[in-house]
């Protein structure tokens, strides 16, 4: 287990002690609430991470006769957004390499940004990388991923060569160092990229963004999938897939900035609010963001609920939403609630990004809702 997964789990333990009277007392109650604050304060993915390590934890515990139950032992852990990777243009790429640079650790800093773009690591990656792991006259490097997996990734010549020109002399040893001349650490490499971003003019990004451009940008190219699995180290064939719908995407807008007949005439917001909005969230949520069928049709029958209740969705009010939540409240169980009070903001949210909407009237009546869930949580465990 590497060190960040042991510093995740620890701190999702200490986390639950700070809210249940004891680890070896909570309860399902306990649970839900725990789970239900941590949906309002972090994304799904932490909520997943969270919930998952506590099952594991209480599955250990009740082998070892600490713990009666697991109260984890029937809580669903939300499934991550599939949110689709954001890289970088190859403008971007340009930019940030190959501006002029300064500073006592430039040339260090551009070779460490030249590598990881070149050969798509990840920045852990990048950080435990040896001298003696390359391999000059191959052009390749062995790299240490996740679960202690190595791979060997080629390194393109302009990387190497800077790499060369920072090395100097040095046969062994990490590669990259800090001004005390020791390892250098991802945070450092987070905050120089950020630093860079700034000086140079571009939007800030993370290491992983380079990552990220790597991959979609040699798809662009037309490399084969499992190569590009291969080259990025993931064990997943899903996990790499990803990026080729990032890359789909920006070949289908080179095309419709390109061909005039594929360009949709000009609509103003008002037109834009007329038509099917919940046909179109459904295309969205399935299309963009691949959720599955069911999931789907749950929430647009969530919101056609809604539409019954409070009139055209694009015309809603916050106190006619409160009004129907309320009433929601009494006629169903919490877990239907839950699954609306989903629904409702996942619609609103996009409504507002693609001007549906003016302005989300649903934001402060969620939390409202939400933190009441909690406090009732919370109550029914004291």
């Amino acid at each position: 287990m590497s060190i960040h997964s042991i510093r995740a789990a620890r701190t999702a333990v200490r986390e639950f002690a700070r809210i249940v009277p004891a680890l070896e007392t909570a309860t399902r109650d306990d649970a839900r609430a725990y789970v239900g604050n941590l949906r309002e304060r972090y994304a799904t993915a932490t909520v997943q991470q969270r919930v998952t390590i506590l099952r594991s934890f209480y599955t250990w515990a009740v082998r070892r006769g600490r713990v009666e139950g697991n109260p984890f032992a029937n809580i669903k852990a939300p499934k991550p957004d599939a949110l689709l990777p954001r890289g970088m243009t190859r403008d971007e790429v340009d930019t940030l390499l190959d501006s002029p640079w300064s500073g006592a650790s430039a040339e260090r800093d551009r070779a460490l940004l030249s590598l990881i773009y070149s050969a798509g690591l990840r920045v852990s990656e990048a950080v435990s990388l040896d001298v003696t792991d390359i391999r000059w006259t191959d052009e390749l490097i062995r790299v240490r991923g996740k679960g202690r997996k190595v791979r060997t990734c080629p390194v393109g010549s302009q990387a190497l060569e800077l790499l060369k020109q920072y090395l100097g002399d040095r046969e062994a040893g990490p590669v990259f160092l800090n001004r005390s001349g020791d390892q250098i650490d991802a945070r450092s490499i987070r905050r120089m990229l950020a630093a860079r971003c700034r000086a140079v003019g571009i939007r800030e990004v993370t290491p992983h963004a380079l990552r990220h451009a790597f991959a979609t940008h040699i798809l662009d190219g037309g490399a084969d999938l499992r190569f590009v699995q291969e080259l990025l180290g993931h064990v997943s064939i899903a996990t790499t897939q990803r990026y080729t719908c990032v890359a789909a995407r920006r070949r289908f807008d080179a095309y419709t900035k390109a061909f005039k007949r594929a360009q949709s005439p000009p609509t103003s917001k008002v037109l834009r609010r007329r038509g099917n909005l919940l046909k179109r969230f459904a295309d969205f949520l399935a299309v963009e963001r691949g959720k599955p069928a069911r999931m789907v049709q749950r929430y647009v029958y969530c919101l056609q609920h809604l539409r019954e209740g409070v009139g055209p969705l694009e015309r809603a009010t916050p106190a006619a939403i409160r009004g129907y939540l309320e009433d929601q409240r009494v006629a169903v169980c919490q877990r239907t609630l839950e699954a609306r009070l989903a629904a409702i903001g996942a619609f609103y949210l996009w409504a507002v990004a693609n001007g549906y909407v003016a302005t989300d009237p649903v934001g402060s009546v969620l939390r409202e809702f939400r933190r009441g869930f909690a406090a009732a949580g919370k109550a029914v465990a004291s």
